[in-house]
């Protein structure tokens, strides 16, 4: 699944953004300031999504900014 990621410098998740179906008022778009963060839209396991399994994405993995495009990895 595609989701929005948000992370600093260093590849380090600092928030996560899926919009939300249905309704006028569900948020479209969100905007965040972090000093040094990045938007990036990455493909995320099913898996890490589920909102027990949020936290494991955020401490386990990181956005790899190296790549032509940025996508999550598990580093070592």
């Amino acid at each position: 699944m595609k989701l929005k990621v948000f992370a600093d410098r260093s590849g380090k998740i600092l928030a996560t953004f899926r919009p939300t179906s249905g309704g006028e008022d569900a948020p479209s778009s969100v905007r965040i300031d972090v000093e040094g963060g990045h938007e990036h839209e990455i493909e995320i396991p099913d898996d890490l999504v589920a909102p027990e399994s949020i936290h494991k994405l955020h401490s386990e993995y990181r956005v790899d900014l190296t790549a032509p495009a940025p996508k999550l990895i598990k580093p070592k």
